[in-house]
């Protein structure tokens, strides 16, 4: 038996990471990766092959050409598989390639095993993404989209990352007998870079008398950076850093809008120190990290920072920390909600939230007012390390890559003893 890993891509990111961190715990079983697209030639342990067919697909294809993607794409995967393989798929229903969808969901209904490694869902929040998928799916083949992609069969596993996404599945039908918890591991390799912290500083162009605040995310909406940005503007007693510009060119339409706005009033914010420095170089800097996101799919944002001794500041996704803090974890400096004019400030849009921030900016009254909320007490105050200790030792003992590991492969024998006693 071998594992066959099928992705969209291996681009620098979530997904990247947790395919990396997966060959390791495969340790010598097996396995190869098949993507779309590939940033690098090798992962230690496993070999790469790009189908270009796998990759995000153009929506602008006629109904003809999905129609001899799907034969290409089937042929080329039914070459490189083997009867006894595992597929483990990543985001295949996310809506970023429904004829690989389609694809995937017949092998597993041909009694290929099947692990299907849900990170986000195109339900949650992505209706265009919901809409590409009915249309190829169900317009294109004649299919129907739910058949497609979600389906109860002995041979099938779906792997979740918390309780919130496992609860999902199962009001789309899924058996709780074909559902297995996965959360991501967290990691700490150490970095390879040679230079100091006041090395890094200097590189970026940051005043190393101040603090250093970071947000390590690629800027998408769904990070809410005008909230970032209006903490930046209030306490400008920190350095305010973010780490990586979108990829997705509709993204990069608004993030150029909102790097205009601080460039026009004023606001330093030190955008894209992720393309100078290392990860690690980038931990390394922090005195605190912060992440405004209101949407996630695992929240890695709230387990790394602990590795690198450092603590996390800002929003609480409650449905995303639930798992985290029935470990242990204590996330008190975070908060679930920052009321500014009455309502939560990640509810406006952001046009809004960009003319509240100017109003604050010109009003040194309102501002001092807003420094003084509970919400943002933990910026005012000196980080406890007390609590950095306590939330590093349970990281390091519920998500470390040992015990991923062991929950992997016990997830595959369970998909082997279905198949066998079926």
């Amino acid at each position: 038996m071998g594992v066959v890993i099928i992705h969209s891509h291996l681009h620098p990111g979530g997904v990247r990471t947790v395919i990396e961190n997966q060959i390791t715990a495969l340790g010598s079983m097996k396995s190869k990766v098949l993507v779309g697209a590939s940033d690098v030639a090798q992962i230690s342990g496993a070999n790469i092959e790009v189908i270009p067919e796998l990759n995000y697909l153009n929506p602008d294809m006629t109904r003809q050409a999905y129609l001899d993607l799907y034969n290409i794409l089937m042929q080329k995967i039914k070459q490189v598989i083997s009867d006894d393989d595992i597929i483990h798929v990543h985001n295949i229903n996310l809506g970023k390639n429904p004829v690989a969808t389609l694809v995937l969901s017949d092998l597993a209904k041909n009694n290929q095993a099947y692990y299907n490694h849900c990170h986000d869902f195109a339900e949650d929040g992505r209706p265009d993404n919901l809409k590409f998928l009915k249309y190829i799916i169900e317009d294109c083949f004649g299919r129907n989209l739910a058949e497609v992609m979600y389906f109860n069969r002995p041979n099938c596993m779906y792997a979740v990352l918390n309780k919130r996404d496992f609860k999902f599945l199962t009001t789309q039908g899924i058996d709780i007998e074909h559902i297995q918890f996965l959360p991501n591991c967290v990691s700490h390799i150490g970095c390879t870079f040679k230079r100091s912290k006041q090395e890094c500083l200097d590189l970026i162009n940051v005043d190393s008398s101040k603090q250093t605040i970071v947000y390590p995310v690629r800027v998408i909406k769904r990070k809410n950076i005008g909230e970032f940005i209006l903490l930046a503007s209030i306490f400008t007693e920190y350095n305010w850093c973010v780490t990586l510009a979108p990829r997705n060119p509709e993204e990069i339409v608004e993030y150029k809008k909102w790097q205009l706005f601080c460039q026009e009033n004023n606001i330093e914010i030190f955008f894209e120190i992720g393309k100078k420095l290392h990860f690690d170089e980038v931990m390394n800097i922090a005195d605190r990290l912060i992440t405004t996101s209101v949407q996630e799919g695992f929240g890695m944002a709230y387990l790394e920072p602990w590795l690198y001794d450092k603590s996390i500041f800002g929003r609480d996704i409650t449905n995303i920390t639930e798992d985290f803090k029935s470990c242990g974890l204590d996330l008190r400096d975070c908060y679930t909600s920052l009321n500014i004019y009455e309502n939560d400030f990640a509810n406006y849009a952001s046009a809004l939230q960009k003319k509240y921030i100017l109003e604050i900016l010109n009003n040194l009254g309102l501002s001092a007012q807003i420094r003084q909320l509970p919400e943002l007490a933990p910026l005012l105050k000196d980080i406890d390390k007390n609590i950095v200790n306590k939330n590093k030792h349970i990281v390091q003992k519920c998500y470390s890559i040992d015990a991923y590991a062991k929950t992997l492969k016990e997830n595959y024998a369970k998909i082997t003893k279905s198949i066998s006693s079926s």
